[in-house]
C-alpha cells in the first residue's frame, strides 16, 4: 500500500497531469488577494536572462507560493514550464483553509501541511497552481509544455478532464490556434498552453516558474541533445521574448520523484545563468559544467573507467559539488566498488540531504539481491535523512515485519498509530497499521 504520494495520471507520449478529487463544473471566481503587509516590498521587475535575476530554489512547488504571493499585486502572469501543471483541484473541504495558506503561510506552515509527506496536509503539491489560482495570485496562466509533436485540441482536452484538472466549462473555452497553441479559459482567468517556439508576447510582468520535468521530457542523452547545448537553446528562446520579471522560481522535482538526481545539478546551473546571464555569450561553457557533460558522454558510450576519472576529478576541483559526489557513487557502483561507491553517497547526502534518495532506490536493490541488513541499513540512512516523513517509517516498520522482526517496531507502529491521520486523504491507513500489527505479533520475538 503506497501512501507516500497522491496519485497523479502520467502520459508518457505528450505530457502528465494531476489526478485526484473532482471539482465542480463552474470554477468560483479569483478572489483579489489579501496578503498580509509583512509580505509586501517593492518589486524591482528584471528582463529574463538579460538582467541578473536572483531565483528563488524550491524542493516542492507549494515552496514557492511565498515568492508568488509577494508580487501578487503587480498582477502577474505565470509562466509555467513543467511536465505536470498542477491543477489537481483542491478537494472543497480544504478549499478554505488551503486559500489561507495561498494568502499568509509561511514557507515552513506550507510544508507542514502539505509541502513535505505529512500524516494530516491540507494540500498536495499537484494541487499548487489550482490553491494559487483560486487565491487570485496570477492574472494569466501560460503553461509551456515539453511539446515533441503537434498538441491535438481533443486529445489535450480529454487528458485534462480525465485527470479533473479542468472543468467541462472551462474544456468548451480552449480553442487551438495553431497546431502547438490552444487558448481558453482556467479558473476564470486567461490560459494558454503551448510549446516552446509559441509563447505568445508577454507585456505584462510575469513569474516564470521552472519545473526540471520541462527539461526531462525533451532530454535523451548526451549525444542525441547534450544537457547544456539543450538549456542553452531553452534560455536564449525565454531571452528573445524579452519578459519583465517580477519573480523566477526553479523546482529540480526529486523530492515529487518527477526528475531524477542526475538532472538536480542542471537546474543549480540554470539558476547560476540568471544569476549571471553573461555566461550565455561567452565561447565555452564553465569548466564545471563542461567535465559533468564530458563524464556523462563518457558513461553513455560504457566507457566507465574513463567516466570514473572524470567524476573523481571533478569531485577533487569541486570537493563541494554533491552532484560530484553521486557522480562517482554511480560510476563506482558500477564498477562494483560497494564500499567506496556508498562513501561518495553519503557524501553527497553530507553536501545535499536530497541525494538520500538514493538511499531509498537502494533498498530494493538490496532486498532483490537478498541483502537484508544492507536494505535495513539503506532505510534507516534514508529515515535519517529525511526524519520527518512518516512514511518511510511506516515501510520500517513495512521492512521489518517482512523480515520476521515485527516485535522490534511495535512501539513505532503504535506511535505512528497515535498521530492525527487525514480521514480525508488516508482512509484506509489505520486497516493497513491493523495489518501490520497483526502480522508483527504473529511473529516470534527474536533475541
Amino acid at each position: 500500500m503506497n501512501f507516500r504520494f497522491i496519485t497523479t495520471l502520467t502520459i508518457a507520449t505528450l505530457l502528465a497531469f494531476g489526478g485526484g478529487c473532482k471539482g465542480k463544473d463552474e470554477p468560483p471566481a479569483s478572489p483579489t488577494p489579501t496578503i498580509s503587509h509583512s509580505a509586501k516590498k517593492p518589486v524591482q521587475l528584471k528582463k529574463l536572462f538579460s538582467e541578473s535575476i536572483e531565483p528563488v530554489w524550491v524542493e516542492t512547488p507549494l515552496e514557492a507560493i511565498p515568492a508568488w504571493r509577494i508580487v501578487a499585486d503587480t498582477k502577474p502572469a505565470l509562466l509555467l514550464l513543467a511536465t505536470e501543471p498542477m491543477l489537481t483541484p483542491v478537494p472543497e473541504e480544504m478549499r478554505e483553509k488551503a486559500t489561507t495558506l495561498m494568502l499568509n503561510a509561511t514557507t515552513g506552515e506550507l510544508l507542514a501541511q502539505g509541502g513535505r509527506p505529512v500524516e494530516n496536509p491540507v494540500i498536495f503539491n499537484n494541487m499548487t497552481l489550482d490553491a494559487a489560482l483560486r487565491a487570485g495570485l496570477f492574472s494569466k496562466v501560460v503553461w509551456v509544455l515539453p511539446l515533441t509533436k503537434t498538441l491535438a485540441l481533443e486529445d489535450f482536452k480529454k487528458l485534462l478532464l480525465d485527470s479533473s484538472s479542468i472543468t467541462p466549462a472551462e474544456a468548451d473555452s480552449f480553442k487551438a490556434i495553431d497546431d502547438k497553441r490552444i487558448e481558453g479559459r482556467l479558473r476564470n482567468i486567461p490560459f494558454v498552453a503551448c510549446g516552446m517556439t509559441n509563447i505568445p508576447v508577454l507585456p505584462g510582468p510575469i513569474v516564470l516558474h521552472w519545473e526540471m520535468s520541462y527539461f526531462r521530457d525533451i532530454y535523451r542523452d548526451e549525444i542525441r541533445t547534450p544537457t547544456y547545448n539543450l538549456l542553452g537553446d531553452m534560455v536564449r528562446s525565454l531571452r528573445s521574448l524579452a519578459p519583465s520579471v517580477a519573480a523566477f522560481t526553479i523546482n529540480p522535482d526529486n523530492l515529487d520523484l518527477q526528475t531524477t538526481l542526475f538532472l538536480r545539478p542542471v537546474a543549480r546551473d540554470l539558476a547560476e545563468i540568471a544569476r549571471n546571464p553573461q555566461i550565455l555569450d561567452q565561447p565555452e561553457m564553465p569548466t564545471q559544467w563542461l567535465l559533468r557533460q564530458q563524464a556523462h558522454y563518457v558513461d553513455l558510450l560504457m566507457q566507465r573507467e574513463k567516466a570514473t576519472e572524470l567524476f573523481t576529478k571533478l569531485a577533487k576541483d569541486y570537493p563541494d559539488d554533491a552532484a560530484a559526489h553521486y557522480g562517482l557513487y554511480y560510476t563506482l557502483r558500477l564498477e562494483k566498488q560497494g564500499p567506496q561507491a556508498l562513501a561518495q553517497l553519503d557524501e553527497a547526502v553530507r553536501l545535499d540531504p536530497v541525494y538520500a534518495l538514493e538511499y531509498i532506490d537502494l533498498i530494493d536493490l538490496a532486498l532483490n539481491r537478498k541483502e537484508t541488513a544492507g536494505a535495513v541499513d539503506m532505510l534507516n540512512r534514508a529515515i535519517k535523512a529525511f526524519p520527518d516523513d512518516p512514511f518511510l517509517k511506516i515501510r520500517k516498520v513495512a521492512l521489518y515485519t517482512q523480515l520476521g522482526h515485527g516485535k522490534e517496531v511495535l512501539d513505532l507502529l503504535k506511535e505512528l498509530r497515535n498521530r492525527n491521520w487525514s480521514e480525508l486523504y488516508y482512509p484506509d491507513i489505520r486497516e493497513h497499521f491493523d495489518e501490520l500489527e497483526k502480522a508483527a505479533r504473529a511473529q516470534p520475538r527474536h533475541p
